[in-house]
C-alpha cells in the first residue's frame, strides 16, 4: 500500500478521467500524492490507526477517550476539563497509586493524592461534620476561648491551616479550654479528641470531679478509664499526622482538654476537633492546600493588583494553586472531590470532606 493516499485514489481512478487535469490535482491527488481529498483520507487513516491499535488509555484523546472512561466508569467530562484532568481522575480510581487492597485509609489517600498533584491529603477516621465540632477556635487563629500559660505561644510555624497554631518551644507550658459549659454539659457517650501535630506533647482531660482520663490504647495495654490519678496522654509524630483518642463519659458532665509541654517537649498542634462519636464508622478527608490565600471566586491574585503576585512561581505551587489561578474551575472542586468520594468510600461508611489551606506567610 502506498504511504499516501493520495496515489492510492490515482491507482483506483477511471482510466478515462484525465489524472493530469489541474482540477483533478487540486481535488483529489498530483503526482506526489497532495489533494484535498488526498489529504482527508490520510487523516481518516490516521484516527483508524489510532483508535484501533492504541490499547493504551493513556494515548487516547478527545472523543474517544471520553468513550472508554465511560465504559468503564460514571465518570463524564465537566465543563472545559482537559484531557489531561480528565484523565488523570480515571486513572486515580482505577489504578489507586498500585494498591492491591482498595477501601482502606491509605488507598482512599491515594486516590485524592493521584488526581490532585501536590495536595497533602489525610484520611481521619471516627469523625464527624466539622460543623458539629464541640470546641471553639479550634485553630487557633484568635486568643479567644483557649486559656494559655508558660511558654505556650500562637505562632505561625506552627500552622497546619490558617495562618497560625499552637507552638511549644521546648520548654513548658499549657493550653487549655473547657468543654461543656456552653452546651449544657456534655450528654453521656463517648467523644472523639482529634488534632494535627509535630513533635511530641502531652494532654490531660479532667471532668468537673477533678478526675483524669486515661486514653492509654497501645497493644496489650488498654486502659480507657478515668482515675483520680493525674494522667499525661502523651502524642508524638515526626511529621504532621492526625491523631485521636476516645473519650468516655459514663454521664452528663464537663471536660477540659489541656495541652501540655511538660520539659523539652517541642511541638507543633492546629486543627483541634472535639465530636460525639458517631454510631457508624465514619472518617474525613482532609485536603490541605498550600500556598496564598484564596476565596471562592477570585483566586490568588495580589490585593490591589490585577495581576497575580509577584515572585511567586506558580509552577512550584501546589495543583489548586496553579491550576485554578482565574478561578474558572473553582465551582467545581467540590464536585470532583465528592465524584471520587462516592466511588472509592467503602459502603456503610459515612464520609466528610473538609478543605483547610496553609496559607502564605511573609518570611515563610
Amino acid at each position: 500500500m502506498n504511504a499516501k493516499q493520495g496515489l492510492n485514489l490515482r491507482d483506483f481512478t477511471a482510466t478515462g478521467i484525465n489524472k493530469e487535469d489541474e482540477v483533478y490535482k487540486v481535488l483529489f491527488s498530483d503526482d506526489e500524492g497532495n489533494g484535498a481529498l488526498a489529504a482527508e483520507l490520510d487523516k481518516a487513516l490516521e484516527f483508524i490507526n489510532y483508535y484501533t491499535k492504541t490499547d493504551d488509555v493513556r494515548n487516547h484523546k478527545g472523543y474517544t477517550l471520553e468513550m472508554i472512561i465511560k465504559e468503564f466508569t460514571a465518570f463524564r467530562r465537566m465543563m472545559f476539563e482537559p484531557d489531561e484532568n480528565y484523565l488523570r481522575r480515571f486513572l486515580a480510581v482505577t489504578e489507586r497509586k498500585k494498591d492491591e487492597t482498595w477501601g482502606t485509609k491509605w488507598n482512599i489517600q491515594h486516590v485524592f493524592e493521584a488526581y490532585f498533584k501536590n495536595v497533602k491529603v489525610y484520611v481521619a477516621e471516627t469523625t464527624d461534620d466539622i460543623d458539629r465540632n464541640l470546641l471553639k477556635n479550634g485553630d487557633f487563629e484568635s486568643n479567644e476561648e483557649w486559656e494559655t500559660g508558660g511558654e505556650a505561644a500562637y505562632n505561625s510555624d506552627a500552622r497546619f491551616s490558617g495562618k497560625r497554631g499552637l507552638y511549644f518551644n521546648g520548654m513548658p507550658g499549657r493550653c487549655e479550654q473547657k468543654v461543656g459549659k456552653e452546651h449544657e454539659h456534655l450528654q453521656s457517650g463517648v467523644y472523639t479528641l482529634h488534632f494535627f501535630m509535630e513533635g511530641k506533647c502531652s494532654v490531660r482531660i479532667r471532668n468537673s470531679q477533678g478526675r483524669y482520663w486515661n486514653a492509654t490504647a497501645e497493644p496489650n495495654n488498654y486502659v480507657l478509664a478515668w482515675q483520680d490519678e493525674e494522667c499525661f496522654n502523651l502524642f508524638e509524630g515526626s511529621s504532621w499526622k492526625d491523631v485521636f483518642c476516645f473519650i468516655v463519659l459514663p454521664e452528663e458532665d464537663d471536660l477540659t482538654i489541656e495541652f501540655l509541654a511538660r520539659g523539652a517537649e517541642n511541638c507543633k498542634i492546629d486543627h483541634v476537633r472535639l465530636f460525639r462519636k458517631l454510631l457508624n464508622s465514619s472518617y474525613t478527608v482532609i485536603v490541605q492546600f498550600e500556598g496564598w490565600q484564596v476565596t471562592e471566586k477570585s483566586l490568588h491574585l495580589a490585593k490591589g493588583k490585577d495581576d497575580p503576585i509577584e515572585g511567586v512561581d506558580y509552577s512550584k505551587e501546589s495543583y489548586f494553586d496553579h491550576s485554578f489561578i482565574v478561578g474558572r474551575y473553582g465551582a467545581h472542586r467540590r464536585e470532583v472531590f465528592n465524584s471520587l468520594l462516592n466511588i472509592v468510600r467503602p459502603k456503610g461508611i459515612q464520609p466528610f470532606l473538609e478543605f483547610i489551606e496553609k496559607e502564605h506567610v511573609e518570611g515563610h
